[in-house]
C-alpha cells in the first residue's frame, strides 16, 4: 500500500481521472492500494473571513506531520500490510518526518521532487494565497478556466497570445520556482497545458506560512528502501539536495532519478511522467515486495 501526501495547496483530490497523468491511479491499475491525505487546508474556503485565516496562520509544520500520522495509523489498521509513504514536494518533507519516528508503520519513502527542508521562512503575512503576486485569485481562477476549455483561445491576460500560452509564460518565469521553467516546462512541451491547469485549478487557496519553519528530522538508526525523483530544471543545487535528503535516509542503497528538462509539477503531470517516474515507481514496489 501507499499513502499519498500532496504538497503545497494540493490535496487527496483526483482532478485528472487519467492514469497517465496520476501515479496513484497508475499504480492502482497496477495492484498497489493507493490512498491520499487531504491537508486541513482542503477545508479552508477561498472566500474565508480573516478571523479564519488568523486561524489558518497558526498552524505549524508539526500539526500537518501529526496529521499525517494519524493518517499512517489509519491506513496501517485497514490494512497491516506493508505501508510506503509516497510524498510530492511538502509531503515528501513531511514524509521524511514520519520516518523519522520510530513508531510509525514506515516500510519505506518514494520522494517526488521533495528533499529534507530548513530553509529559512520567507517573508509575508501568516497565510500564502496560491495566487501569489502576478495574479488575483480571481483573474488565477479565470486564466486557468480558460486555458482548461481552449487553450488555442484568447489569453485574458494581457499581453499573450492564447491562454494556454499566457499560463505557460507564468509557470516558466514563477520567480519563487528559480524562473527558467522551474515550476513547470510545459512552454516546451514537457507538459500538455491543459493537463497542467486542470491540476493547479484542483489546488486549495490558503496555506500557512508557518509550516515553512522547521528543523531538519534526524534520520531513522536502519536506512529505510528510499526511491527518489528530482527535478532538473529547479537546478543542480536543488538536485543535490533531493539526493543528500535521500542517501541520509535511505544510506548507499537509496534509488535517485533525475528528471533532466523537466519542472516541479511536470513530476506529476508531464506528458512522459508516466514512463519516467510513474512505472519506475511500480517496478521499485514490486521488486521490494517480491523480495
Amino acid at each position: 500500500m501507499v499513502l499519498y501526501l500532496p504538497g503545497m495547496h494540493m490535496n487527496g483530490e483526483l482532478p485528472l481521472m487519467d492514469a497517465r497523468y496520476d501515479i496513484r491511479l497508475y499504480l492502482a491499475q497496477a495492484g498497489v492500494t493507493a490512498w491520499g491525505l487531504d491537508w486541513r487546508t482542503h477545508a479552508v474556503p477561498p472566500d474565508a473571513p480573516p478571523a479564519a485565516l488568523a486561524t489558518v496562520g497558526g498552524w505549524t509544520r508539526n500539526q500537518f506531520v501529526s496529521d499525517a500520522a494519524w493518517a499512517l495509523r489509519f491506513v496501517n489498521g485497514a490494512d497491516p500490510g506493508p505501508l510506503f509513504v509516497m510524498g510530492f514536494s511538502f509531503g515528501a518533507g513531511v514524509a521524511y518526518r514520519l520516518a523519522s519516528q520510530a513508531d510509525l508503520p514506515v516500510a519505506g519513502l518514494v520522494i517526488l521532487d521533495g528533499a529534507v527542508d530548513a530553509a529559512p521562512v520567507p517573508e509575508g503575512g501568516p497565510v500564502i494565497d496560491v495566487a501569489g503576486g502576478r495574479l488575483s485569485w480571481p483573474d488565477r481562477a479565470q486564466l486557468l478556466d480558460a486555458a482548461v476549455a481552449d487553450p488555442g483561445g484568447a489569453s485574458p491576460v494581457p499581453g499573450a497570445p492564447t491562454a494556454g500560452q499566457a499560463l505557460a509564460d507564468v509557470l516558466w518565469s514563477a520567480p519563487s520556482f528559480g524562473g527558467r521553467g522551474g515550476l513547470s516546462a510545459a512552454s516546451d512541451g514537457v507538459s500538455d497545458i491543459t493537463v497542467v491547469a486542470r491540476l493547479l485549478r484542483s489546488y486549495d487557496r490558503w496555506w500557512p506560512r508557518a509550516t515553512l519553519a522547521a528543523g531538519a528530522p534526524k534520520p531513522p538508526r536502519k536506512p529505510l528502501p528510499l526511491l527518489a525523483f528530482a527535478s532538473g530544471n529547479l537546478g543542480p543545487q536543488w538536485v543535490t539536495s533531493v539526493k543528500a535528503s535521500a542517501h541520509a535516509f535511505g544510506g548507499d542503497r537509496a534509488v535517485v532519478r533525475e528528471v533532466p528538462r523537466h519542472g516541479h509539477l511536470d513530476v506529476l503531470v508531464a506528458k512522459d511522467a508516466a514512463h519516467l517516474v510513474f512505472e519506475p515507481t511500480r517496478a521499485w514496489l514490486t521488486s521490494l515486495i517480491g523480495r
